[in-house]
């Protein structure tokens, strides 16, 4: 079975964890931040008022009765109710360093979930009192526990569940710091149940029942934790993406359109600019220290590229989490991949426009130094720029390197590294790692985007990335028109096959001189004309067309 199409790139080093600090909200905006304070003294001030709407209730319900409260229970409610209130009052003070407001959101949820059993105490008497009543009305009480009937309402048990549930929702941790609070909360009803269990000795026929009593409510609290962990997940990665769309610079996100190994890309508005952009995130968990140094590097380098076939880069950064993030121009089209996949291969006088633009990108960056590396057709994308269609825009050059500089950071990458790439497109000297690596590597990849163009088939094909890589450094390809269900012409076909030669020497050796030889091509075989473009994007992307192009062309 050939490999699939999404063949992942082999990040140019491993995946190092970053030693930044993530244990609470350290790392988001001062808006988060003094949201999440509020959002604490909010929860705060509504468990002190509904614990006092329930104790207030309480005493005046149960006034006189057997089950009026004790001064015990009515010291207990006023402690719960006066530590919320003082974890209200902390959350907002400026006194309160970030650093501690995870702890002190943790302490509360704890504390308040002990507030909550706190009434358990004492819960053998009644149990005892209520196996008395059973008997006195003559009902069989083992029957009764065999029917497993709900004796134990004992107060404030089931209102714990939904504490641990809700807070998380409302108060946002990180996963892990949730997972903490919400078993310690859970345990507050083993420690209240056992402690006056210890404490008063329970009677012979209250025995029976404690092992249903902790059975009965260990499950649903141990269910309550699951799900407020995974609560407290959604609401901690939703907050971290808020926090995110106020610190990209001048740039707000808006709504992501696409994902891969190492990071996101984002829709975004300018703050101030009525102009759309596109984000990469590239995440701080996915590379170390020395591949984020290399990123902003090679980001100023690709900044300074002025061909108009290369992806405008607007800006770039590293958010307060340590996140890399790169602005570029928003494109309105397709790539290459999937164009071949949703409309079949693509014939040889648009697959020459597409790599004479290609070239024009490629060109400028080997003579500013810069190898791509990551040539592919889903780098390359067939878009609308102002009144042009098949706009080839050339992006993705987060595995770009600069010849120009061997400094001792990039020996570093390259001794931890892999070979750098997509296997079906990676040329010879990459996969091997003897030889020079420049220019002509991404004039080989270029050579295997055509192949895929004209044939909808990879140059090699195999069940694992490791095969074709050594398909690609000690095969010979066959031609694509041998492959193709469409005309390919001769010259066409040994151009592609020399593009493929192992030897860089072999190859055409700029990429301007590949571009005049598809000139020469082109020629031959005629030019894919704005009027083909147009009738094409009408047909099969008709909301890209720009409203001013008449429908006969030009």
């Amino acid at each position: 079975m050939p490999m699939d199409r999404d063949t992942p790139t082999i990040a140019a080093a491993p995946a190092a964890h970053s030693t930044g600090s993530h244990s609470g909200l350290e790392s988001f905006s001062p808006e988060i931040r003094a949201d999440a304070r509020r959002r604490l003294s909010a929860a705060a001030l509504i468990y002190a008022g509904c614990y006092a709407i329930a104790f207030g209730a309480e005493l005046l319900l149960d006034q006189g009765t057997l089950s009026a409260p004790s001064p015990e229970a009515i010291a207990r409610s006023v402690l719960a109710i006066s530590m919320a209130l003082l974890v209200a009052w902390l959350a907002r003070s400026p006194r309160l360093g970030i650093s501690a407001f995870a702890p002190l959101a943790q302490a509360f949820q704890v504390l308040g979930g002990l507030g909550i059993v706190s009434g358990m105490w004492g819960w053998e008497g009644r149990i005892a009192h209520y196996i008395g009543l059973l008997e006195e009305r003559g009902l069989d009480v083992a029957r009764v526990m065999d029917e497993r009937f709900p004796l134990f309402t004992v107060d404030g048990v089931p209102w714990l569940g939904i504490w641990i549930i809700v807070f998380p929702l409302v108060v946002p941790l990180t996963p892990m710091r949730a997972f903490v609070s919400c078993l310690l909360t859970a345990l507050t009803f083993h420690v209240v149940a056992f402690g006056s269990q210890l404490a008063h000795g329970p009677s012979a026929v209250v025995e029976a029942w404690i092992g249903r009593l902790y059975i009965d409510f260990t499950v649903p609290l141990a269910i309550s934790v699951g799900v407020g962990v995974f609560g407290a997940r959604v609401i901690y990665r939703l907050t971290r993406d808020l926090s995110r769309a106020q610190e990209m610079g001048s740039y707000r996100l808006v709504e992501k359109i696409g994902s891969g190994g190492m990071g996101e890309v984002w829709k975004a508005r300018h703050r101030m600019l009525v102009r759309p952009a596109a984000v990469k995130l590239i995440r701080a968990e996915s590379v170390g220290d020395l591949a984020r140094a290399r990123f902003e590097r090679e980001a100023q380098a690709t900044a300074g590229l002025q061909s108009p076939h290369t992806v405008q880069l607007y800006d770039f950064g590293v958010t307060d989490d340590g996140s890399f993030y790169y602005v570029m121009e928003l494109l309105e089209g397709i790539d290459l991949r999937t164009l071949v996949e949703q409309y079949g291969p693509v014939p040889a006088a648009r697959t020459v426009h597409f790599l004479r633009q290609a070239c024009h990108s490629l060109g400028d960056a080997h003579a500013s130094g810069l190898v791509h590396r990551d040539i592919k057709p889903a780098n390359l994308i067939a878009c609308r720029c102002a009144q042009d269609l098949d706009f080839i825009k050339v992006l993705d050059f987060g595995l770009v390197k600069d010849v120009r500089t061997a400094d001792e950071a990039e020996a570093q990458l390259t001794q931890q590294g892999t070979a750098s790439g997509t296997p079906p497109f990676m040329a010879p000297e990459i996969i091997t790692g003897t030889g020079e690596v420049d220019g002509r590597a991404d004039l080989y990849a270029l050579g295997c985007v055509a192949y895929w163009l004209l044939t909808g088939k990879f140059v090699f094909e195999g069940d694992t990335p490791l095969a074709i890589m050594v398909q690609h450094a000690k095969d010979e390809p066959v031609a694509p028109s041998t492959r193709a269900e469409i005309d390919v012409p001769r010259e066409l076909d040994d151009l592609i096959l020399q593009c493929l030669r192992k030897d860089p020497a072999g190859r055409p050796q700029s990429a301007d001189q590949l571009s005049e030889r598809l000139a020469t091509v082109e020629a031959q075989t005629g030019a894919w004309s704005r009027k083909h473009a147009e009738r094409w994007w009408r047909v099969h992307m008709p909301e890209h067309v720009p409203p001013g192009h008449a429908r006969t062309g030009w």
